[in-house]
């Protein structure tokens, strides 16, 4: 199963980047709505496509946000190859400034969208997306956790019959990427 955990004491919310680092050549401002897409994706460190392995059976969707039923299943035991992958965030994570702290001030609030690996998110403050990576601390007596992020990770597939579809991979966790299907990617065959 993939799956990213940390240590209890060590990383989880927001802290340690400055608001300069939204402000950047390659942060363009723009109205964001949601659900937002992430392409070319992966949701976590050490992710990558390639070579994976089904641990259970899998429905597989004709296309992505599919909302009907699974169009087939990979077979416990069944390797396929994992194409491309895109990071679907229905609702975002939302933490607000409860006391002052670098350039925040109270009330300041910033959307979580896209889990990076240790403790790193992809934001956006102000409107502004930020591709810089953040630290993020459990003990940030700074800000207050008022909404846990809704996202999935649609992965396209092909079988090695050939058959082409896509796998939808919810995120259970906002420490890290947890899914429920049971996966390996070749890193750990």
């Amino acid at each position: 199963m993939m799956q990213i955990r940390f240590k209890k004491t060590a990383v989880l919310f927001i802290a340690l980047f400055s608001v300069s680092s939204f402000y950047s050549e390659n942060n363009l401002k723009k109205e964001i709505t949601f659900p937002y897409k992430l392409e070319n994706n992966c949701p976590y460190k050490g992710c990558k496509l390639g070579k994976w392995r089904a641990l259970a059976p899998i429905g597989i969707y004709h296309n992505m946000n599919d909302k009907k039923k699974s169009e087939f299943y990979l077979k416990k035991g069944e390797s396929f190859t994992a194409i491309e992958a895109s990071l679907i965030v229905e609702k975002p994570g939302i933490v607000r400034i409860i006391r002052p702290f670098e350039n925040y001030k109270i009330g300041d609030e910033i959307l979580l969208i896209g889990y990076k690996g240790e403790g790193y998110f992809t934001a956006i403050f102000n409107n502004i997306i930020s591709d810089k990576l953040l630290i993020v601390s459990r003990y940030n007596q700074n800000i207050k956790i008022e909404q846990i992020w809704t996202m999935y990770w649609w992965v396209k597939i092909k079988r090695e019959s050939g058959q082409i579809g896509w796998l939808k991979l919810k995120n259970q966790t906002m420490n890290g990427f947890k899914i429920n299907e049971k996966i390996k990617d070749a890193s750990v065959f």
